[in-house]
This record gives structure tokens, C-alpha cells and sequence, in this order.
């Protein structure tokens, strides 16, 4: 591939779209990747999966995944802030962690809220000026606008390694690899719920190897995890997938500490390769 390609690539999706965490954000991201892929590729579709009315779940395959013996896939969504390491597989604790976050930042918010109120809003309201009024008003909307964020969760700025790195390497792959026996998918959710892998999981075929990367580019060992060995929530089933990540492991725990996430380990795409037989 030309240089120029991939150094385009990497600023766009480790900088200019790094945060794929809101529907907007992906929505963008979608877009760019779509009209990155179609200069290569015309076999694309972007499906919305059917879920809860709470979430807006996106895959975007290449190649057809419901007849190809192997699927390379990744997620592109990106995580909220959390509390400590961030641990494989272990989607309970990270939830926990998340939560944290949010009650802690919403608690300062209610907090803060309480002394304007106190100190701002009833002094300037016995005013009865209209202006200072309507600016009061103004704070408080401002005020919940900011406690809806923070019940929602905070994205988390670094992104190069979890998972943006992962995206580099499908859109590597996707343009070397043009075997109908061979298909890609960027799928939602990752960092949540694994409901993109779920819809993923249910138009493959039975047969079919299905590869998941997710933070493999790390300065720490790669990984080849079974899906049988975690306990990912995949109502599908487990045994049709294979997790390829970077890690520390302790006791058949995997991790990354927050410092193993910001710089990107190039070797690790050979590696994949290898492993992938690519």
C-alpha cells in the first residue's frame, strides 16, 4: 500500500475521529470509513441491528460474512472513562468501573449545583431584575445539560490502542485480501455489551472462523484468547470466535494499565498477520 494511504488514515481515525463514543460521532465515523472502503472495495453493507430502543446498533461488513469460512472482525466504538486497569473479557468489573466515574462526576455536578443555587440563583432571584432572571435560567439549563452528560459517561480521550489500532489493520487487510473466502466487520458495541459481535455471530455460518481484535497493539505479549476461555456475554455462543488482544496475564487474567494504552506497538501488525496466516 502507498504510504500516503496509511498516514491518512492514521491521523483520520487517531485523531480527526478518534471518539466514537455518541451516535453522532460514530455516524461520522461511518461515513469516513464508508468512503475510505468503497476506493478499494464495493462489497460493503452497513446493517442496524435490532435491539432495545436505548441503543442504535451499527455493523459495517465487507465481504459477504454469512459465507465466508474466515471473518476478521473488530469493534470501532470507543470506551467511556473508568476507574484502574482496564481488564479482557471482564465486562461486569468494567461496568463497575465505569459507573464510578459517573456517580462520582454527576455527585460533584449536585454539589456545585447546590451552592449556585444557594449562593447565585436565590440571591440574584430576590432581585427580581428580568435580566439576571433569564441568566439564572441560562445556569441552570447549562447545569442540566452537563448532569446529562455526566449520567451518561465521559469518553475516554486515548483511543490509539483500544481500538483504533484494530481499524488500521482491518482497513489494511481489507484492501490486500480480496478472497470470497475471507470477509471484515467493523462492529458496535464493543466496549459495552458485545451486542455488534452478537449480530455478527448470528449471520455467520456455523462453520465459519470468526476473529475478534480488540487492543492488540499494545507494547505488551499477543494474545490468541479461545471464546470458550472468557466470559464474554455472547448469547450466540462462544465457540466460533477467537480474541486476538495484547495483555499482561496473571492468573488467567488479562489487562492493560492505563500507560499501555496510548502507544502503538507496528510490530504487532506482522504479528496478526502470522497469526491470521494473511
Amino acid at each position: 500500500m502507498e504510504s500516503s494511504i496509511l498516514k491518512d488514515w492514521q491521523f483520520r481515525y487517531m485523531h480527526v475521529f478518534k471518539k466514537r463514543y455518541t451516535n453522532k460521532q460514530k455516524t461520522r465515523f461511518i461515513k469516513s470509513v464508508l468512503s475510505d472502503i468503497s476506493q478499494f472495495r464495493d462489497d460493503i453493507t452497513v446493517t442496524e441491528l435490532k435491539s432495545d430502543k436505548r441503543h442504535k446498533v451499527r455493523n459495517i461488513y465487507i465481504g459477504n460474512v454469512k459465507k465466508a469460512d474466515i471473518v476478521i472482525s473488530t469493534y470501532y466504538d470507543t470506551p467511556s472513562k473508568y476507574f484502574g486497569n482496564f481488564q479482557f473479557f471482564n465486562t461486569e468489573k468494567m461496568q463497575k468501573q465505569t459507573l464510578w466515574v459517573n456517580v462520582l462526576s454527576s455527585l460533584v455536578l449536585l454539589i456545585l449545583g447546590v451552592l449556585y443555587t444557594m449562593y447565585i440563583a436565590i440571591p440574584i432571584l430576590n432581585q427580581s431584575n428580568m435580566l439576571l432572571t433569564l441568566l439564572v435560567v441560562a445556569g441552570y439549563l447549562l447545569f442540566f445539560w452537563l448532569l446529562s452528560i455526566a449520567a451518561g459517561g465521559h469518553p475516554k480521550p486515548t483511543t490509539r490502542v483500544r481500538n483504533s489500532a484494530s481499524i488500521l489493520y482491518l482497513l489494511q487487510s481489507m484492501n490486500q485480501v480480496k478472497s470470497k473466502k475471507v470477509a471484515f466487520a467493523l462492529v458496535d458495541y464493543g466496549c459495552k455489551n458485545s451486542y455488534g459481535l452478537e449480530g455478527l455471530l448470528a449471520v455467520t455460518k456455523p462453520t465459519s472462523q470468526v476473529y475478534y481484535l480488540d487492543s492488540f497493539a499494545s507494547k505488551q505479549e499477543l494474545f490468541v484468547v479461545p471464546g470458550s476461555e472468557t466470559d464474554v456475554p455472547i448469547k450466540e455462543g462462544k465457540r466460533d470466535v477467537t480474541f486476538i488482544i495484547s495483555a499482561k496475564k496473571t492468573d488467567n487474567t488479562y489487562i492493560l494499565e492505563e500507560a499501555d494504552l496510548t502507544e502503538v506497538d507496528e510490530e504487532k501488525f506482522a504479528q496478526v498477520d502470522q497469526v491470521l496466516k494473511l
